[in-house]
Protein backbone atom coordinates (compact mmCIF):
# COMPACT_ATOMS: atom_id res chain seq x y z
CA UNK A 1 0.00 0.00 0.00
CA UNK A 2 1.57 3.29 -1.03
CA UNK A 3 2.05 5.87 1.70
CA UNK A 4 0.56 9.36 1.61
CA UNK A 5 4.01 10.76 0.81
CA UNK A 6 4.45 8.31 -2.07
CA UNK A 7 1.06 9.27 -3.52
CA UNK A 8 1.86 12.98 -3.30
CA UNK A 9 5.22 12.47 -5.03
CA UNK A 10 3.67 10.22 -7.68
CA UNK A 11 0.95 12.76 -8.43
CA UNK A 12 3.64 15.18 -9.59
CA UNK A 13 4.82 12.85 -12.36
CA UNK A 14 1.92 10.48 -13.14
CA UNK A 15 -1.82 10.39 -13.76
CA UNK A 16 -2.47 7.15 -11.92
CA UNK A 17 -1.20 4.16 -10.03
CA UNK A 18 -1.52 0.41 -10.45
CA UNK A 19 -1.58 -1.48 -7.17
CA UNK A 20 -2.70 -4.90 -5.94
CA UNK A 21 -6.28 -5.43 -4.82
CA UNK A 22 -5.03 -6.06 -1.27
CA UNK A 23 -3.67 -2.48 -1.09
CA UNK A 24 -7.26 -1.22 -1.29
CA UNK A 25 -9.24 -4.08 0.22
CA UNK A 26 -7.12 -6.19 2.56
CA UNK A 27 -10.03 -8.15 3.99
CA UNK A 28 -13.54 -8.43 5.35
CA UNK A 29 -14.74 -8.17 8.94
CA UNK A 30 -18.20 -9.35 9.98
CA UNK A 31 -19.18 -9.56 6.31
CA UNK A 32 -18.18 -5.97 5.57
CA UNK A 33 -15.26 -4.97 3.33
CA UNK A 34 -12.45 -3.16 5.17
CA UNK A 35 -10.95 -0.55 2.86
CA UNK A 36 -7.70 1.32 3.25
CA UNK A 37 -7.53 5.08 2.60
CA UNK A 38 -5.38 4.70 -0.51
CA UNK A 39 -8.14 5.35 -3.09
CA UNK A 40 -9.39 8.47 -1.32
CA UNK A 41 -5.85 9.77 -0.85
CA UNK A 42 -4.97 9.06 -4.49
CA UNK A 43 -8.14 10.78 -5.69
CA UNK A 44 -7.40 13.75 -3.42
CA UNK A 45 -4.17 14.13 -5.41
CA UNK A 46 -5.87 13.60 -8.80
CA UNK A 47 -4.47 10.11 -9.29
CA UNK A 48 -6.46 7.32 -10.90
CA UNK A 49 -6.33 3.94 -9.17
CA UNK A 50 -6.23 0.72 -11.17
CA UNK A 51 -6.05 -2.60 -9.36
CA UNK A 52 -4.32 -5.78 -10.42
CA UNK A 53 -4.97 -8.56 -11.09
CA UNK A 54 -8.46 -9.94 -10.72
CA UNK A 55 -8.67 -13.67 -11.42
CA UNK A 56 -11.82 -15.76 -11.07
CA UNK A 57 -9.74 -18.78 -10.12
CA UNK A 58 -7.69 -16.99 -7.44
CA UNK A 59 -10.09 -14.91 -5.40
CA UNK A 60 -8.91 -13.71 -2.01
CA UNK A 61 -9.96 -16.25 0.64
CA UNK A 62 -12.34 -13.73 2.18
CA UNK A 63 -14.17 -12.88 -1.10
CA UNK A 64 -17.52 -14.68 -1.30
CA UNK A 65 -17.68 -14.48 -5.12
CA UNK A 66 -16.22 -12.71 -8.13
CA UNK A 67 -19.31 -10.54 -8.48
CA UNK A 68 -19.24 -9.47 -4.83
CA UNK A 69 -15.54 -8.65 -4.99
CA UNK A 70 -16.03 -6.46 -8.07
CA UNK A 71 -19.05 -4.81 -6.46
CA UNK A 72 -17.04 -4.00 -3.37
CA UNK A 73 -14.10 -2.63 -5.36
CA UNK A 74 -16.16 -0.51 -7.74
CA UNK A 75 -19.28 0.46 -5.81
CA UNK A 76 -17.77 0.88 -2.36
CA UNK A 77 -14.05 1.20 -2.99
CA UNK A 78 -14.47 3.63 -5.91
CA UNK A 79 -11.56 2.28 -7.94
CA UNK A 80 -11.06 3.67 -11.43
CA UNK A 81 -10.10 0.49 -13.23
CA UNK A 82 -9.33 -3.18 -12.84
CA UNK A 83 -6.78 -5.36 -14.57
CA UNK A 84 -8.11 -8.86 -15.11
CA UNK A 85 -7.26 -12.12 -16.81
CA UNK A 86 -11.02 -12.73 -17.17
CA UNK A 87 -12.39 -9.78 -19.16
CA UNK A 88 -15.59 -11.64 -20.03
CA UNK A 89 -16.49 -11.80 -16.33
CA UNK A 90 -15.91 -8.08 -15.84
CA UNK A 91 -17.89 -7.23 -19.00
CA UNK A 92 -20.78 -9.41 -17.79
CA UNK A 93 -20.60 -7.64 -14.42
CA UNK A 94 -20.66 -4.29 -16.20
CA UNK A 95 -23.82 -5.16 -18.10
CA UNK A 96 -25.54 -6.23 -14.89
CA UNK A 97 -24.33 -3.11 -13.10
CA UNK A 98 -25.66 -0.86 -15.87
CA UNK A 99 -29.02 -2.61 -15.72
CA UNK A 100 -29.17 -2.05 -11.95
CA UNK A 101 -28.91 1.73 -12.29
CA UNK A 102 -26.30 4.44 -11.88
CA UNK A 103 -23.14 3.88 -9.89
CA UNK A 104 -21.17 6.46 -7.99
CA UNK A 105 -17.53 6.80 -8.78
CA UNK A 106 -15.36 7.23 -11.84
CA UNK A 107 -14.84 3.56 -12.79
CA UNK A 108 -13.83 3.97 -16.44
CA UNK A 109 -15.19 0.64 -17.53
CA UNK A 110 -18.68 1.81 -16.58
CA UNK A 111 -18.36 5.21 -18.17
CA UNK A 112 -17.30 3.94 -21.60
CA UNK A 113 -19.53 3.13 -24.52
CA UNK A 114 -21.37 -0.11 -24.95
CA UNK A 115 -19.34 -3.15 -25.92
CA UNK A 116 -22.24 -4.34 -28.08
CA UNK A 117 -22.05 -3.80 -31.87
Amino acid sequence: TPSHETLVATSKVADGIGIPISAVLPGVKDGEPQFTEVVQTAHDHTLLVHLWTHRNDRLPRWAPSTEELINWLVRDGRVDGLFTDFPDTVLDWREQARDAGPLRGPFHLLNGGSDKP
